[in-house]
């Protein structure tokens, strides 16, 4: 790949980690609204769960987009603006 298809990738990760954003701030808010006496019921649980796995889709975009930015900077491409 040269290093526009590799800015290029690395744009779309870096997009896709950050759509998921707003649904991680969703469910921080649904648990923030849960008494402190039900923080461990189903429905909490649930909320943690769903957390857990957009945290690791998160976490698995960002090792990609980190090796389209090492490539990139590799071929002595801009990296600017890629950073999360």
């Amino acid at each position: 790949m040269d290093a526009s298809q590799l800015r290029s990738m690395a744009e779309s990760y870096k997009q896709a980690i950050l759509a998921k954003k707003p649904e991680i701030d969703k469910m921080m808010e649904k648990l923030k609204q849960i008494p402190v006496d039900k923080i461990m019921s189903d429905e909490a649980k649930g909320i943690r769960e769903q957390m857990d796995t957009l945290n690791k889709s998160i976490a698995a975009l960002k090792e990609r987009l980190n090796i389209y930015i090492n490539k990139l900077k590799e071929k002595g491409g801009d990296i600017s603006g890629l950073e999360i």
